[in-house]
């Protein structure tokens, strides 16, 4: 269910993108209704009334949009929580296509100018729905640490997506020109600091991933830079391990100096993003049926006795 969620999701998001680079491209004022067509089939269909148009998935997804948005309680942080979390987390990039879609719709001026004036990345819109994400991640993992009396990992976990709510927030101001001094030594200062803070983020990301959230590069592991228990193929893991290497650093592209292009950048990282993101999805949830790495479990199952299992002798 979880992931077809994301794969409704991630359809309307992509859509919405689309419909962005449609009006870069071509400026053509039919173009604005494309978005809202879109929003409103989305509406349509998740509050369809009826028992039908997969109901049951229907209502799975708007439960877990509100646990998303209260996080706060005892035992309100659940595994499949923090997946649908993760999975809104990823999909920033595309809700910021539909802010900026939104802004060409509304904007009196862009529709009678055929320009796109301040209805780009810097619209205060877009860093609101680009960084709440990650705030409501942070109290996501706080709060496991307030009600569970769990430091570790989600104390480190609570920082990483603090990490990443301020990275974005030191892209937002930079890209407003707020950091851009006029002397252009201090220029490249702010430059250098908002790269050296995307870097560290990157290298956080990338350590849990690996052992945290995979747990791969065990030492003395049965599967070589693996794990001991393993249920997909071995070269699966060492293809999505070295890929999620550089899918994660997709942030890079945003620094190429590449202009009128920027759209279409933005819209490959969209496609990055949510591709990283299927990928980590099937290590993430596979690690979690043998494993407990954030200890959402109090106990791991043990599978039930079988035919084939009864006669065994535990020494």
């Amino acid at each position: 269910m979880i992931l077809s969620a994301l794969v409704i999701w991630g359809i309307i998001c992509l859509a919405y993108t689309i419909s962005v680079i449609h009006f870069y491209i071509y400026i053509k004022d039919k173009l604005f209704l494309f978005p809202v067509i879109i929003l409103i089939l989305f509406f349509i269909f998740v509050f369809w009334p009826f028992k039908n148009l997969v109901f049951e998935i229907r209502i799975y997804f708007v439960k877990l949009f509100f646990q998303f948005l209260f996080p706060f309680g005892h035992n309100k942080v659940t595994f499949k929580l923090v997946i649908f979390a993760g999975l809104m987390t990823t999909l920033t990039r595309a809700f910021t296509s539909l802010s900026i879609a939104m802004c060409m719709l509304w904007d009196d001026n862009t529709r009678m100018n055929n320009q796109r004036l301040f209805c780009d990345k810097t619209f205060i819109v877009t860093y609101i729905i680009q960084v709440i994400p990650f705030i409501l991640r942070a109290l996501h993992a706080f709060n496991f640490v307030i009600y569970n009396k769990t430091l570790c990992p989600h104390l480190a976990n609570t920082f990483r997506f603090i990490l990443s709510a301020v990275t974005i927030t030191l892209g937002f101001l930079y890209s407003r020109g707020i950091l851009i001094n006029a002397y252009i030594f201090l220029d490249y200062i702010n430059l250098f600091i908002l790269i050296a803070c995307q870097l560290v983020s990157y290298l956080y990301n990338l350590y849990w991933d690996y052992f945290i959230s995979w747990q791969v590069f065990q030492k003395n592991a049965k599967y070589f830079l693996i794990r001991d228990v393993i249920t997909y193929p071995r070269w699966f893991y060492y293809f999505v391990i070295f890929l999620n290497f550089f899918l994660r650093a997709s942030w890079s592209l945003t620094f190429l100096p590449i202009k009128g292009y920027k759209d279409l950048i933005f819209f490959i990282m969209c496609l990055i993003e949510v591709f990283r993101k299927i990928l980590w999805l099937l290590l993430r949830i596979e690690n979690e049926s043998h494993n407990n790495p954030e200890k959402f479990r109090k106990f791991i199952p043990v599978p039930e006795v079988t035919d084939d299992t009864q006669n065994i002798i535990i020494l």
